[in-house]
C-alpha cells in the first residue's frame, strides 16, 4: 500500500492518464499519414512525441522524407488533434475525482507529457482543470522524447522539487521508465501493464478508483 501524505508533488502524464485522448490521437495520426496508405498500430507509441511517432512510423515502411515534410506532418496531426480535444475531451475513470480531491487538499500537482504544448493546454482548458497545475512541460520543453528521464528531470529542477517528497503517474511503459530513471517513485494507472517488466521497488500499480483510498492515509 502507498500512502499519498508522504508526497508534496504529484506529477501526472496527461495523454491516457489524466485525459481519456487515444482515440483522438490515433485518428489524428491516421488522418494525416492517409495518403501514404500506413498499417500501424498506434498502442506501440504510446507517450511518444509527435515527431517521433511519425518518423518511427515512416522509417518501419521503408518512407523517407525531408525534415520540412516531417515537420509539416507533425503539424497537421497536431491541429487535427486540437480540433478533436475541443470537442471530445473526457476524463480517464475516476482522474476527475482523483484531481478533484488533491486540489482541495492543496496538493501541489504538476504536467509532465510528451504531448505538445498547444494539446496538453487544449486539454486542460476543455477539461476545466488548467487552474489546478503549478507546472507543466511538454516535448516543446525537452529535446528527447520518453523514456528518456529528461522531461521528469526538466520539471523537478524547473520547480525545485524534492524527488523524495514527488511521484509520478503514468498510463504507458514509455513514461513509467522516463519516470524511474530520473529517479522518481510512479505509480501506473493502467491496469495492463504488468509492472513486473521494471523490476524495481519503485513502481506500483493501481486505478484511480483504488487510489482515492490513499489519499488520507
Amino acid at each position: 500500500m502507498i500512502s499519498l501524505k508522504n508526497f508534496d508533488n504529484i506529477i501526472f502524464d496527461f495523454d491516457g492518464t489524466i485525459a481519456d485522448t487515444l482515440q483522438i490521437h490515433e485518428n489524428s495520426f491516421k488522418e494525416c499519414l492517409k495518403h501514404f496508405c500506413l498499417d500501424f498500430d498506434y498502442s506501440d507509441y504510446l507517450g511518444q512525441t509527435t515527431e517521433f511517432t511519425i518518423s518511427q512510423i515512416l522509417l518501419k515502411n521503408n518512407i523517407t522524407l525531408s525534415q520540412e515534410k516531417l515537420s509539416e506532418l507533425v503539424i497537421l496531426k497536431r491541429i487535427l488533434a486540437n480540433t478533436l480535444i475541443k470537442s471530445n475531451s473526457k476524463f480517464i475513470k475516476g482522474a476527475d475525482f482523483f484531481l478533484h480531491s488533491l486540489f482541495f487538499q492543496k496538493k501541489a500537482m504538476y504536467i509532465a507529457s510528451s504531448g505538445s504544448k498547444l494539446n496538453v493546454e487544449e486539454g486542460l482548458r476543455s477539461l476545466k482543470i488548467e487552474h489546478y497545475f503549478k507546472g507543466i512541460v511538454t516535448s516543446h520543453d525537452v529535446s528527447r522524447s520518453k523514456p528518456d528521464p529528461e522531461i521528469y528531470n526538466k520539471i523537478i529542477y524547473m520547480h525545485g522539487l524534492n524527488k523524495e517528497k514527488s511521484i509520478v503517474l503514468e498510463d504507458a511503459v514509455s513514461g513509467i521508465t522516463s519516470g524511474l530513471d530520473a529517479g522518481l517513485q510512479v505509480i501506473c494507472i493502467n491496469p495492463q501493464i504488468e509492472i513486473n517488466q521494471f523490476k524495481s521497488e519503485m513502481v506500483r500499480s493501481y486505478t484511480f478508483d483504488e487510489l482515492m483510498h490513499f489519499i488520507n492515509s
